[in-house]
């Protein structure tokens, strides 16, 4: 969720209807221990898709097709 809300509210910001977003980097987040710990995040986002469950479907295979191309 770290990257989740800067791209839904540049989304918004924009004032586009849908869109899809993919990013790649270092987050931050605070530890129970209260110590800031780093660690990468990679994401997809699906903004305004009236087709929700062939997305989910789309963004499941994801995964498998980059692995066989590797």
């Amino acid at each position: 969720p770290d990257f989740t809300v800067p791209v839904v509210r540049a989304h918004v910001a924009a004032g586009r209807a849908a869109g899809r977003y993919r990013y790649e980097g270092r987050a931050f987040r605070v530890a129970a221990a209260g110590r800031p710990q780093e660690f990468g995040q990679i994401g997809l986002e699906s903004l305004g898709e009236a087709k929700i469950l062939l997305d989910t479907a789309e963004r499941s295979g994801l995964p498998v097709a980059v692995v066989r191309a590797a």
